[in-house]
């Protein structure tokens, strides 16, 4: 068992042959060189999978970066991310505005 630091990298074995199977999410899988990826097996998932986006305090552009950030929380951008194709399926119109916790 070869275990990847991320799961680009862990495609990139199955991809290359290096390894027999991986386990990685759908987007990744739809990364991938063509031909080089047969899907054997999904894991349905009951809940929605919520992406965090925010400025870090560390940015050498924060300007720049809160601009993309209230950009991705519009309505619009969220529709047109999800018209793009299953890889964003069931994340994109949540991902920038999960539940509240309150």
């Amino acid at each position: 068992m070869i275990i990847g630091d991320t799961v680009k990298q862990s495609l990139v074995y199955v991809e290359r042959g290096e390894v027999d199977a991986g386990f990685v999410f759908i987007t990744d899988v739809n990364t991938a060189t063509p031909d080089t990826i047969e899907i054997v097996s999904s894991v349905p998932v009951s809940e929605t999978i919520y992406y965090p986006i925010a400025v870090v305090t560390s940015t050498q552009h924060p300007i720049e970066s809160q601009i993309f950030v209230d950009l991705s929380r519009e309505k619009k951008v969220a529709q047109y991310w999800s018209s793009m194709g299953s890889q964003f399926q069931n994340m994109i119109l949540k991902m920038f505005n999960p539940p509240s916790t309150k």
